[in-house]
């Protein structure tokens, strides 16, 4: 090796360079782990949230596959396969999975259905969905809804 100034390095100078070098990285490795990535959870937090899960029902723990999005409701009808009037709901959640509807009235849990955006234009495909599950909310009846089939982007974007 050579000195900086360009005289010849000697083998001790060599080996404290190396060692700074070294150092160097190591502590920026070190550093930047800490900055990039969040600490392990500490093991009494490890213990609690294994209690929790544990001690919660599989319905209460997440299953979902894609997240939810939540943003302003949407206003969508809401029909069965028969030629009665739809009904208005209110999209208050979606995922690539399906949605979660604001409904008046209950409905069963493991009816099919179709829904569309109100403001689509009339000729907009209907997508079907299942109920999966129906809950009572302060405002309604809360409808938790998987689609049959993953609508097309452009039909998912309608629905908020």
């Amino acid at each position: 090796m050579t000195h900086p100034f360009g005289l010849p390095l000697s083998l001790g100078e060599a080996v404290s360079v190396a060692a700074v070098g070294v150092s160097a990285a190591g502590l920026a490795l070190f550093f930047g782990k800490r900055l990039l990535w969040p600490p392990d959870e500490q093991p009494a937090n490890r213990e609690l949230a294994s209690q929790v899960q544990t001690s919660l029902p599989m319905s209460a723990i997440e299953r979902r596959t894609a997240p939810r999005r939540r943003g302003n409701a949407v206003a969508a009808h809401l029909a069965d396969d028969t030629d009665s009037l739809p009904a208005e709901v209110w999209v208050i959640d979606r995922s690539l999975g399906g949605l979660c509807l604001l409904a008046e009235v209950p409905i069963e849990v493991g009816s099919r259905l179709r829904v569309r955006p109100r403001h689509a234009s009339g000729n907009a495909i209907w997508t079907p969905i299942r109920i999966r599950a129906c809950h009572r909310d302060r405002e309604g009846w809360m409808l938790h809804c998987q689609f049959l089939q993953i609508p097309p982007m452009n039909v998912l974007l309608l629905f908020g």
